[in-house]
């Protein structure tokens, strides 16, 4: 954004015209400034609040006590009946993982839609905790009469339904209420989600998908084809049939899949397949001197025989990126006889 705001300062120097102050004042100063669609994220987050005032205004009109099976019911009237949420099943477009267009559209991923059910819950007064189940969220609302809150519950969500009736909290997550009369089947102990892992959850999924649009045009090519043995093998040889690295790939979305990727490594530090994603995108980015400083990192840390694979490559890149330096004393058309 900074980038693109020197751009339009540039642009409007050489017309000879001078931006608006209110123009530049738009971005503010700090996150909360920022602009995302005409709103800055505090009006976005504001949604919420507009959202549980209006479960308020529901209950008060019922003479409800508020109790929380009564509120939980309120926020599922409202945000699926009254204001139309749903929840997109095949998950695979990007503007479902991000909350603004969420807001905006009434449908998204499961993930943003739990997100959203949790927040207005908090802010009247109902804790409600998810636990990671594949890549969904399981939600359960820590109150005392469970049964009573899903006991009229029907339609599309009735395998999620049958698992909070067959399995206790203590089955499900080891709390210290004692066990169902159900708990014969076997279930492994679900533990539940902190904010960091649900925004690592929406991170890493919006990673995946930009990456995925990123190759539309070469289907089935994943991010770790590069590290396969056969692959630096033909690279090595000069293979002209292969593809040059980047070829084929939308750049925007190659742009996102890595502006992705920092925030999920600033989230895990240590997790080397998150340092090895990245280094793999700033290398098909052609960002060659930073996927060297990733991988090289990545390598001390990944086990024996992934870090022989990964030391192989580096080596690759460290040629990588001396040729680049010199591809000013060359043509522009001329191809990598490397890459």
């Amino acid at each position: 954004m900074a980038l693109n705001r020197e751009k339009d300062r540039l642009a409007a120097h050489i017309e000879g015209r001078n931006l608006s102050d209110t123009h530049t004042e738009n971005f503010g100063d700090g996150v909360d400034g920022l602009y995302i669609a005409g709103r800055t994220m505090p009006m976005w987050l504001a949604r919420f609040d507009f959202l549980a005032r209006e479960v308020q205004d529901l209950l008060i009109s019922k003479g409800s006590t508020f109790k929380p099976e009564e509120i939980l019911k309120a926020v599922g009237s409202v945000l699926f009946k009254i204001q139309g949420f749903k929840r997109e099943v095949a998950n695979l477009d990007t503007n479902s993982f991000y909350l603004h267009l969420v807001l905006t559209l009434g449908s998204g991923s499961g993930i943003l839609i739990c997100i959203i059910y949790m927040e207005v819950c908090r802010r009247l007064g109902v804790l409600v905790k998810g636990a990671e189940v594949g890549d969904e969220l399981l939600l359960w609302p820590l109150v005392d009469n469970l049964q009573e809150c899903y006991k009229h519950c029907t339609g599309d969500r009735r395998c999620y339904f049958e698992l909070l009736a067959f399995h206790h909290p203590a089955v499900l997550f080891g709390s210290n209420i004692g066990p169902s009369s159900h708990s014969s089947f076997e279930v492994p102990m679900l533990n539940f989600a902190t904010n960091k892992q649900v925004v690592g959850m929406v991170l890493s999924k919006l990673k995946n998908l930009h990456w995925k649009d990123a190759c539309k045009v070469r289907p089935g090519y994943a991010l770790t084809d590069p590290l396969h043995p056969l692959a630096q093998v033909k690279s090595t040889q000069g293979d002209s049939h292969e593809l040059a690295v980047g070829a084929l790939l939308r750049p925007k979305s190659l742009r996102l899949a890595i502006m992705a990727s920092e925030r999920l490594r600033l989230l895990c530090p240590h997790d080397w397949v998150l340092m090895r994603d990245h280094g793999l995108l700033l290398y098909h980015n052609k960002r060659y001197g930073e996927a060297v400083q990733e991988l090289s990192i990545c390598a001390a840390l990944a086990p024996s025989g992934d870090r022989h694979m990964l030391e192989h490559f580096v080596e690759k890149l460290h040629l990588l990126h001396i040729e680049s330096s010199w591809s000013s004393l060359k043509p522009p058309s001329a191809p990598s006889t490397l890459a």
